[in-house]
């Protein structure tokens, strides 16, 4: 057993991490899945008298070269009145020698599950991206909206960038803080949710709704939508019109059964994991068709990304 074990922060992660890498580590984490070659249990849960969270998500991943054991914890409260600031969602990884069981490391989970998330769903446009695009929605003005921007920016053309968030303010302070990283006014800030939604090719939904923002008018046909998460079965900004007429595709069928059961139960079909499609065994959808991706999150892709940062971590330490 090590005498001390390693502690990877955020600030040295997000060092460590490159779009590229980062892509084909939650690619080989979709195809895993897809080919039952991930191990997944469902999350525990575990809640405080006081309002804390804790949620823990294990899984195994092995590509063939070598085996990933890692968990990952991340902790849900109210951080608002804290006498410093702190984020109400925190995450750490706990990455094993898949071997002996012993703990390689700890490493900070809150980039880890931001880049891996915005990945996602670069790989999934990829896949569904109709043949002539323009325009990109992102719904929210938080840190996975801030992220999938960044990862589009690189992957995609898009010549118009437009933000939507309840809150205007925190809209138009992340449109600035865009274009300045751009070096262009890509990003506009859309006061309208219907006109940020109606000549969209692409949409990004990334805020915390419990109501539908996305309604079946104010869209056009062959749209791809990236859908980031979903809860206990709630339809989240989507709406449920949009889903029935929908092509669905999840990162995992056992998972979307269990956190989309209620949509599920309206008779919303799921047309196959997004594995399967980079796999070539699912058929992707005739444009111009909406298609859906609901990015769940998996431990598998947890593994994957815990893996590569690492492995580039040690391969750092061999270069100083």
């Amino acid at each position: 057993m090590n005498d001390s074990i390693l502690y990877i922060n955020e600030s040295k992660v997000k060092k460590l991490l490159n779009w590229d890498d980062t892509c084909k580590a939650v690619e080989t984490a979709l195809r895993m899945q897809f080919l039952k070659k991930a191990i997944q249990p469902p999350r525990l849960v575990t809640s405080t008298p006081d309002g804390l969270t804790l949620y823990m998500m294990p899984g195994y991943l092995h590509d063939g070269i070598a085996g990933v054991l890692a968990c990952k914890m991340v902790t849900a409260t109210d951080n608002t009145l804290q006498p410093r600031p702190l984020p109400n969602l925190m995450a750490n990884i706990s990455i094993f020698n898949d071997t002996t069981g012993e703990l390689n490391a700890i490493i900070a989970g809150t980039e880890i599950t931001k880049w891996r998330t915005a990945a996602a769903s670069v790989i999934a446009t990829k896949q569904f991206l109709p043949p002539t695009y323009r325009v990109l929605a992102i719904l929210g003005a938080g840190a996975q909206a801030e992220i999938h921007a960044l990862a589009f920016k690189k992957y995609f053309n898009f010549q118009q960038i437009r933000i939507w968030n309840h809150n205007i303010l925190r809209a138009h302070m992340l449109s600035a803080q865009l274009n300045m990283i751009f070096q262009e006014n890509l990003c506009i800030v859309s006061s309208s949710l219907q006109y940020c939604l109606e000549e969209a090719d692409v949409i990004i939904t990334a805020t915390s709704s419990f109501e539908p923002l996305i309604y079946l008018d104010w869209i056009k046909p062959g749209v791809h939508i990236n859908a980031v998460g979903v809860y206990e079965g709630q339809v989240k900004e989507i709406g449920l019109p949009v889903y029935k007429v929908a092509d669905l595709y999840v990162d995992s069928e056992e998972n979307a059964a269990v956190e989309m059961k209620d949509i599920l139960a309206e008779g919303v079909d799921i047309k196959g994991e997004l594995g399967g499609i980079i796999e070539g065994v699912v058929p992707r959808p005739n444009k111009p068709r909406v298609t859906i991706f609901q990015s769940l999150g998996m431990a598998s892709e947890d593994c994957a990304m815990a893996g590569l940062v690492y492995n580039r971590y040690q391969m750092s330490l061999e270069v100083d």
